[in-house]
């Protein structure tokens, strides 16, 4: 079975956050196929930045929305922090039971 990925509380909150503060702001300023347009070009960037593949400046489309963009860059953070403990835990598992067995 796949791993089930428990979020953090804190994660569980920066989602939160990321998601009402898109919500008043974002979806408030914009129509919507702008506010979603643009909502999914702040996750994509931030999910590189968190990966490292990407600069840490707010992209052009997002400075109009600074806080927007740092609430859904730390979720981004935030959610990859829990991937990696928990394939850190899977990775474990599997060294106890003496390695991949195919």
């Amino acid at each position: 079975p796949a791993p089930q990925l428990d979020l953090h509380p804190a994660t569980e909150v920066a989602l939160q956050q990321a998601a009402a503060t898109v919500k008043t702001q974002v979806a408030g300023a914009l129509d919507e196929a702008s506010a979603e347009e643009l909502i999914h070009q702040l996750i994509s960037r931030a999910e590189q930045r968190a990966l490292g593949q990407a600069e840490e400046e707010i992209p052009p489309k997002a400075r109009e929305f600074p806080l927007a963009w740092r609430m859904i860059s730390a979720a981004a953070v935030a959610l990859l922090n829990d991937c990696q403990r928990c394939c850190a835990r899977e990775a474990e598992q599997v060294n106890l039971r003496g390695g991949l067995h195919v």
